[in-house]
């Protein structure tokens, strides 16, 4: 199992942009489920391509990468391939209200356990 450390502040700001959206993009499995952009719930988007990153659902994010994991920095995709696999994967993160109320405390991360087959958020 693998743990990814993401800033809390950084994060909460991108559950913000996606709550006051009026419009937000659907991942690709929630375009299966029939979902459009305006019956998206709000939330995060997890994504693995050039890096780790967390980022808003909804138009107009900006990526908060886990840490040790930036886009171009030196030997990350043999790191992220290490930590979550090799496929690039964008999964969709609940914007519940308890993540929210544990991201709005001063010095907050948000962590993910990545499995095999599941992740959890344990912020």
């Amino acid at each position: 199992m693998s743990e990814l450390t993401f800033d809390g502040a950084a994060v909460l700001r991108e559950l913000q942009h996606s709550l006051a959206a009026t419009e937000r993009r659907p991942n690709f499995g929630q375009q299966q489920d029939g979902l459009t952009g305006t019956t998206t719930p709000p939330g995060l988007w997890l994504v693995k391509d050039d890096g780790i990153y967390v980022m808003s659902n909804a138009v107009g994010f900006q990526p908060v990468y886990a840490q040790g994991y930036r886009a171009g920095s030196p030997g990350v995709w043999d790191r992220a391939r290490d930590a979550v696999g090799g496929d690039d994967f964008c999964e969709f993160i609940d914007a519940g209200p308890e993540l929210v109320e544990r991201l709005s405390l001063p010095g907050s991360t948000m962590l993910i356990r990545w499995g095999d087959d599941s992740f959890e958020v344990a912020a």
